[in-house]
């Protein structure tokens, strides 16, 4: 299981600073999240298997000045291997994509994945296959209908805890809020799941539970976000 947080805006700024004041809290759950940690802009893709806290190049990415990014913290679905190629942000061809949850077995989504990318997987989750077949949609969908079409595919199986998701491009931010809240893992609040966006300081920010988020408005479940990047106006989907 993981912890997400993205953001875009009409003017370059840090993620930590368009998150607030709280941003620290949200670092702290990099602590139980501790399996790696990435975060993907327009131009940069930065991936470790340290904990968070542990990396100085953390602490120095998160003050950068961007117009968006992708941050994600890694906590390895049992029997998945701790290793830079698992972590996430997945990038190709300019969209960066991060997920919170499990589909069992990963291999569930491999039906809805090009035989041509699927032999281009770089590590063995199902979060990548996600990606993937995101991408494998793409080919004959405009991007936000890739995504909620992927969504409801894997969706239809059954078989995940979560598919909530990020996933930014030059012209989209989109959030997926699609969760089984009786599957939430152990030792986890019940609002494990929960999105929640804020808009201020002429972007917009997501992120999920965990800390402090005062003031900031939930994204239904089985709901996408889909946020155009040159004027932020967002459009819910439901999924």
């Amino acid at each position: 299981m993981c912890r997400l947080m993205g953001f875009t805006a009409t003017r370059e700024q840090s993620i930590a600073d368009i998150a607030g004041s709280h941003f620290e809290e949200f670092s702290l759950l990099a602590d139980r999240h501790k399996d790696g940690w990435g975060i993907s802009t327009d131009a940069l893709l930065e991936k470790e298997v340290t904990p968070a806290r542990q990396s100085a190049e953390y602490e120095k990415v998160i003050h950068q000045s961007e117009s968006a990014a992708l941050l994600h913290f890694r906590f390895a679905s049992t029997g998945i291997n701790i290793q830079e190629s698992n972590s996430h942000p997945f990038m190709r061809d300019g969209i960066s994509f991060i997920h919170n949850g499990t589909i069992k077995p990963a291999t569930t989504v491999d039906e809805f994945v090009a035989p041509d990318l699927l032999e281009q997987m770089t590590g063995t989750t199902d979060s990548e296959r996600y990606f993937l077949a995101i991408m494998t949609a793409l080919r004959t969908h405009s991007l936000p209908d890739a995504v909620v079409q992927t969504v409801r595919k894997i969706k239809s199986t059954g078989n995940f805890s979560s598919l909530n998701a990020m996933v930014l491009s030059p012209d989209f931010y989109i959030v997926v809020a699609e969760h089984d809240n009786t599957r939430i893992p152990k030792d986890e609040p019940l609002d494990y799941y929960r999105l929640s966006y804020s808009e201020k300081n002429d972007g917009l920010v997501v992120a999920s539970s965990g800390w402090d988020q005062t003031g900031w408005v939930e994204i239904p479940n089985h709901t996408m976000m889909v946020v155009d990047r040159s004027t932020l106006q967002k459009d819910f989907v439901q999924i």
